[in-house]
């Protein structure tokens, strides 16, 4: 079913011309051209609309699951595909005051921002360490498609290529999980403690070193979607192998990263050390995935602060006064963290989640995130996956003509 092929049926009047807003203002996104073809923008307003080529990956695949897998297949096939060549043309390659350490490969250029984003079509790749996303969102995106269009081939051999250069190399065979930012939380950001520092590299290289729940439950869905994926090419031997990782890594995950109570610490410190705080994703991520079934759900996201305009995403809070990851709340991530309480509890979070996305829109447009402190909204205007999270959860309210089926998450 085309977008255009939905009605809205409530009776809001608002909710109705959100619905129709976040519509214009997701086909307005769409509008970056690359060396390689088209892909969806962060913002259609603001500044990210003037960096013509800078792709946002972590954007564009939780956009993707959150609606538009459904809702803008053709747009999301060639985002994902896009994004995909950007990323293997990036390699390791950075410019002066990102520079990512302790990698085979790395290659700085003496370029500034502009011109490092002019010829790559993105930021350094410090900041791709939670790069695997994408691998979620192109396995739910073509179990939504035509089986003719969706190339399995393509996709399996692509994963294997970006295990082999990007994400092997950040494995801890010490304790079984993967090193990298906590999932779109910048490194060098005040989304960390703040002992790492903020703005310099050193504080940037801290942050991908962590073990974060949210990065590595993404990677035991993606091990778990490269197992089904050599089933369905009748790849016998290469199915067990990736089983046999997924099963690995669940089983260190709920070792190391969880608390005594059953709920996902933010993330582990490199020498074992738990960060004593749990983080939105961190939290919704391991349910989402299948990593955590039955009682082991319900512990997970139990008492995590969800209010009427949205889930700290870091709780507590960092001793920090600035605002970002840290005070700060963020709609998309409110939506999947209630996605994740409606399975673990069996409840019905839309009209909550409906109630979030009203509270952060200024003039019918969905804004990027929410000061805590302040509740003032911030950041872009317009924002991705702020508007798939709108048109997703009123798809799952069922207040339009589509069935809620449609938006769930593979």
């Amino acid at each position: 079913m085309k977008i255009e092929d939905i009605r809205f049926n409530g009776n809001d009047e608002i909710l109705r011309e959100m619905w129709e807003t976040a519509k214009d203002d997701v086909c307005k996104n769409f509008c970056m051209d690359t060396d390689f073809g088209r892909t969806f923008a962060a913002a259609a307003y603001g500044k990210f609309a003037n960096w013509k080529k800078l792709a946002f990956n972590r954007d564009t695949s939780y956009s993707g699951l959150l609606a538009l897998n459904s809702l803008y297949p053709e747009e999301m096939y060639s985002s994902i595909k896009v994004i995909r060549k950007i990323r293997l043309r990036l390699g390791w390659s950075c410019f002066p005051e990102f520079v990512i350490r302790g990698l085979d490969g790395v290659t700085v250029h003496d370029l500034s921002f502009d011109e490092f984003k002019e010829r790559f079509g993105v930021s350094s790749s410090i900041h791709q360490t939670d790069d695997v996303s994408w691998m979620w969102c192109a396995y739910d995106l073509f179990l939504k498609i035509n089986a003719d269009v969706a190339d399995y081939r393509w996709l399996y051999d692509t994963a294997n290529e970006c295990f082999d250069r990007f994400y092997e190399p950040f494995y801890d065979k010490k304790f079984g999980l993967y090193h990298g930012q906590a999932t779109f939380i910048d490194v060098g950001s005040n989304g960390y403690p703040v002992d790492f520092g903020m703005k310099t590299e050193e504080s940037r290289n801290k942050g991908i070193r962590v073990m974060a729940s949210s990065t590595n439950a993404l990677y035991f869905k993606a091990l778990c979607i490269m197992e089904d994926i050599a089933r369905m090419l009748d790849l016998d031997g290469e199915r067990k192998a990736w089983g046999k990782k997924a099963a690995t890594l669940r089983s260190a995950i709920l070792k190391h990263l969880r608390f005594p109570d059953g709920k996902f610490a933010y993330f582990m410190h490199p020498d074992g050390r738990l960060e004593n705080r749990r983080e939105a994703l961190g939290t919704a991520f391991p349910i989402l995935t299948g990593l955590v079934t039955g009682e082991d759900a319900k512990n997970c996201i139990k008492d995590y602060p969800i209010g009427e305009h949205g889930a700290d995403l870091i709780t507590p809070f960092f001793d920090n006064p600035s605002t970002l990851h840290n005070n700060a709340s963020w709609p998309f991530a409110d939506t999947f963290l209630l996605m994740a309480k409606e399975i673990a509890e069996g409840t019905d979070e839309s009209e909550h989640n409906i109630r979030i996305l009203k509270n952060a829109a200024t003039d019918l447009h969905m804004r990027e995130f929410r000061n805590a402190l302040t509740d003032e909204l911030c950041g872009q205007t317009a924002q991705l996956w702020s508007c798939a999270a709108l048109l997703g959860t009123l798809v799952r309210a069922g207040l339009t003509s589509a069935k809620k089926e449609l938006v769930n998450i593979n």
